[in-house]
């Protein structure tokens, strides 16, 4: 089931757990074949009139998630990308999601807030207890096969960022209503997930001032 999802309001989907996650019996056979030997832990698919495009994370023993995106063209499963570097490692969950869409209600520009159109991949890791989310990665589709980041949230490091090309615009809560800029820094990050990495994020507005483009 496709989804639209509020970037202030992704807690709500701590609830649905175990729907986003599929069993593994949903994964196509042949896909299968084409993973390593790790624990598959979360799955999401997007279905299209001409391809459709399936992902894939893996657990293994050491801590290590790896994200696998496959698609489905000419009736042929392949894989497209994989990446440990987008994603949070360790053992606690790490749960993927796709959606139709996604709303930016910090967007001041807009009585609404800003729509980003899908598809849209959430991930969410959470702390090692299961109750709360410590980390959500948005991507927005931009074409057949690039992913590009457009929200950061680190609940432990209370990080709360929009990523575009050459700017990050950083935000703080001033209370439990209101969301307000911290400022926007020149920088720029390499926002593909294919070769997107999650240690190239300045956490505060601050780091980012000093590596500044």
């Amino acid at each position: 089931m496709k989804k639209i999802l509020s970037a202030c309001t992704m807690l709500l989907l701590l609830f649905f757990y175990s729907f986003f996650t599929m069993a593994k019996a949903e994964i196509p056979s042949s896909i299968y074949a084409l993973l390593p030997q790790a624990e598959i832990t979360s799955t999401a698919f997007w279905e299209e009139d001409t391809r459709n495009t399936c992902f894939v994370l893996t657990h293994k023993e050491d801590g290590t998630n790896t994200l696998y995106c496959f698609i489905h063209e000419n009736s042929i499963w392949a894989e497209c990308f994989h990446t440990t570097d987008a994603i949070p490692q360790g053992n606690n969950a790490v749960v993927i999601h796709l959606s139709e869409g996604a709303w930016d209600f910090n967007d001041s520009t807009s009585k609404d807030g800003q729509y980003y159109r899908g598809p849209i991949l959430l991930i969410l890791q959470y702390s090692e207890d299961g109750r709360s989310i410590e980390q959500n990665i948005v991507f927005q589709r931009v074409d057949l096969d690039t992913w590009n980041l457009i929200f950061y949230k680190n609940y432990v490091k209370s990080a709360d960022m929009k990523i575009d090309d050459n700017t990050i615009t950083y935000y703080t809560v001033a209370d439990k209503a209101q969301t307000k800029v911290v400022g926007i820094a020149h920088y720029h990050v390499q926002r593909n997930l294919r070769s997107f990495a999650l240690s190239d994020i300045p956490l505060s507005f601050q780091q980012a001032q000093e590596l500044e483009d």
